[in-house]
């Protein structure tokens, strides 16, 4: 999940879409350029998290919420939170073209399936791994 505060989100969606100076609303060509974002940040991130833990992680198409606050991060905690006892944030500075936009990302991982990813990792294994997208 990534959020992006308001100003950071319009600033995003300016940049992205041409023509795009001021942000009014989140409609459609604007709410899809969040998904665009959103699509290609997730999955960058999940796909060097798959490299490192030589996986496949299975992610879901982004979805548009626009709310107050954190109010969509709760609501995923609460229903996760009954099944799921760990969580990742990421607080991200998105830099591009002298602009920045920033965002949270929220990894949550099944945790049986992390735990089982994370204990067929080698220890001994080199820390610097190369991968599809590079080194890490």
């Amino acid at each position: 999940m990534i959020l992006f505060d308001e100003a950071s989100a319009r600033e995003v969606v300016a940049a992205l879409v041409p023509g795009t100076d001021e942000v009014e609303t989140f409609d459609g060509k604007e709410q899809s350029a969040m998904k665009e974002i959103g699509n290609v940040m997730t999955s960058s991130f999940i796909d060097g998290w798959a490299n490192v833990l030589d996986t496949t992680i299975d992610i879901s198409p982004p979805q548009f919420v626009h709310d107050m606050g954190r109010a969509v991060a709760e609501s995923v905690v609460a229903r996760l939170g009954q099944r799921q006892a760990f969580a990742f944030l990421f607080d991200a500075t998105l830099r591009a073209d002298d602009r920045e936009f920033d965002c949270e990302i929220y990894a949550i991982p099944d945790e049986s399936e992390l735990r089982a990813a994370l204990e067929d990792l080698d220890p001994d294994a080199t820390a610097e791994r190369t991968t599809k997208a590079g080194s890490l």
